[in-house]
């Protein structure tokens, strides 16, 4: 997940979590709506405009997160 991200161009914070923060670079708004429509579910970061948390899943629901994410 770090990677794939990383090579979208995100910034992706260290974690020790089941998580991952990461800064899209773009406003997140549009990401997490595009990503729901296909139904995978990620959740913006308050006032933070790029930022997201996004929660490891399996290796499918890593898979549809890569497959739907937008460009």
């Amino acid at each position: 997940l770090h990677a794939f991200l990383v090579g979208k161009g995100a910034n992706v914070f260290d974690s020790r979590a089941n998580f991952l923060l990461t800064d899209l670079g773009r406003e997140a708004r549009e990401v997490v709506g595009s990503l729901k429509q296909a139904g995978v579910l990620i959740r913006g970061v308050g006032a933070h405009g790029s930022l997201v948390r996004i929660t490891v899943g399996t290796d499918a629901e890593l898979d549809a997160l890569e497959a739907a994410w937008p460009p």
